[in-house]
């Protein structure tokens, strides 16, 4: 579990954890977020579905930045439906950066703590909703802005003063 370790996986088909309403494209609202909730408020795990052969599951392997030399090295990983660019650089992995320049195809982005403390139109940088680094244009397309493929090279570096 908490050391990446599987010990037994369910298929959730337990109806009475859904919500009432369920929309055919918002399960992680309408099913996933009940159920974790009613789990984690100690709802038997065994009453969730049956038991699923662990082989039969895919394991994504999401690659880690690299730190070496100053320079942390990640890569773009998702590109949203807005443009913006999630990279596989976390909020944790920056703990030890006071002051970063982010660089992604020879541009700079501005670190900001919102879309809007960056100018409209401007390349920035930031951490989104689930703690990974950002890339993103105030009011506009990352992705198009700097032709980006998921794969492409991001750096984060010091800020010399």
């Amino acid at each position: 579990m908490a050391d990446g370790t599987i010990q037994c996986v369910r298929l959730l088909e337990n109806r009475a954890l859904f919500a009432a309403d369920i929309s055919p494209t918002f399960h992680g609202r309408d099913i996933m977020a009940p159920a974790a909730a009613l789990l984690a408020g100690g709802f038997p795990f065994a009453e969730v579905g049956p038991l699923v052969d662990i082989v039969s599951c895919v394991q994504l392997n999401v690659p880690k930045p690299v730190l070496a030399n100053g320079i942390l090295a990640g890569q773009v990983m998702q590109a949203d439906h807005f443009g913006n660019l999630r990279t596989n650089i976390t909020a944790a992995d920056l703990r030890n950066f006071a002051s970063i320049i982010v660089s992604i195809k020879g541009r700079s982005a501005q670190f900001c703590t919102t879309y809007a403390a960056a100018p409209t139109g401007t390349l920035l940088a930031l951490i989104d909703s689930a703690g990974y680094l950002e890339l993103a244009v105030n009011q506009g397309s990352a992705a198009q802005m700097l032709d980006c493929d998921i794969g492409e090279a991001v750096s984060v570096r010091h800020r010399q003063n």
